[in-house]
């Protein structure tokens, strides 16, 4: 086995749902031939030293370079685009979802004798109203809940953790913003998303601890760097996190709470660079989400931490939750961490 673990952090090692693979199966992953796929590392796909790929990677690369010879990738960032439609044409709606929300730790060894495990509950803001919510239920643990999230936690050694909740929301949308706040906003923000090189990548726990200035990365990155942009210019922001609540392309996601002292607005600034990146007119998602958001989300967090009283909860990272595994730092553990979610909505208007 891997090593997964110092003094300080847990990883969950081989039990990684996203571990590197093989040339084989990611050639098989996205239905090309080993040799395309050979064809595509001489060309710049990253190889890992021992002859594997790194899905985050693979994505990303693909994405930008051969999203053509992906059909089934491109179906799916198509289906992406449009999922947010109906907000660029004015046409959105408010919205009630019903979740099964699914979560998995995902642990490198069964050696461990306790585990303490905190997973955000959905909001209740002026965008937001919680209907209802159900304690999470799984083998071998027991949950205790905290009104701002609920914490699994329990004695018996497993290799995963996997516990479900239903819950249910009901969300409106954000789009009125006086046209001059949207032209300053977009004066000072556009050059940078005009730039922004988005994709995914494997977040540390500490992200966003002491924030830093990024031109590539993920909706996170791509927040925390417009929200240094924005505060560089007299706007105070709160970052704010949730979910794309679509079953198909459930993921966490981030955007910004932003004023000028008297007025209130938001911004989601990764959608425009991920309509960039997929060749659409970038215009319609400037005008949308410079101003403005959906209610094609589902909102877990704004500002400081709900789980303030939970160890390690000092960084943005928390968002996604917090894990202790016999007092080590879990995080990466998560399954928001490695890059899995497995929530499934239902929703009416």
């Amino acid at each position: 086995m891997k090593a997964a673990s110092n003094s300080r952090f847990l990883k969950p090692g081989d039990n990684h749902p996203y571990a590197p693979e093989s040339l084989e199966d990611t050639a098989s992953h996205y239905g090309i031939t080993k040799s395309r796929l050979l064809q595509w590392v001489d060309e710049g796909l990253p190889l890992l030293n021992n002859n594997t790929i790194d899905s985050f990677n693979a994505c990303n690369w693909i994405t930008w370079n051969r999203l053509n010879d992906a059909p089934a990738l491109a179906r799916r960032w198509k289906s992406y685009l449009a999922w947010f439609q109906p907000f660029i044409s004015n046409q959105e709606r408010s919205r009630t979802y019903r979740c099964t929300r699914t979560h998995t730790l995902y642990l490198p060894a069964q050696t461990h004798s306790t585990i303490k495990w905190a997973l955000p509950t959905p909001m209740n803001n002026t965008h937001q109203h919680l209907e209802h919510c159900d304690l999470f239920r799984g083998v071998d643990s027991n949950t205790c809940d905290h009104t701002t999230y609920q914490e699994v936690s329990s004695t018996t050694p497993r290799k995963s953790y996997t516990v479900e909740s239903n819950c249910t929301v009901h969300v409106n949308a954000f789009i009125k913003t006086a046209p001059t706040i949207k032209t300053k906003l977009r004066e000072l923000l556009e050059p940078f998303l005009h730039e922004f090189i988005y994709g995914y990548r494997h977040h540390q726990h500490d992200d966003g601890g002491i924030p830093e200035k990024r031109m590539d990365g993920s909706c996170l990155d791509c927040a925390l760097t417009a929200q240094s942009i924005l505060e560089e210019h007299g706007w105070a922001s709160t970052l704010c996190g949730g979910i794309i609540a679509s079953t198909a392309l459930a993921n966490p996601h981030f955007w910004l709470e932003v004023t000028d002292g008297s007025k209130t607005t938001y911004v989601d600034p990764s959608l425009p660079c991920i309509a960039r990146m997929l060749g659409a007119e970038t215009e319609p998602w400037m005008s949308a989400y410079i101003g403005g958001v959906d209610a094609r989300r589902v909102w877990l967090s704004k500002g400081p931490s709900q789980f303030a009283c939970t160890p390690h909860s000092q960084f943005i990272s928390a968002a996604t939750g917090t894990a202790e595994v016999d007092g080590i730092n879990a995080w990466h553990c998560i399954d928001w961490v490695c890059g899995e979610c497995s929530w499934q909505f239902n929703s009416t208007q």
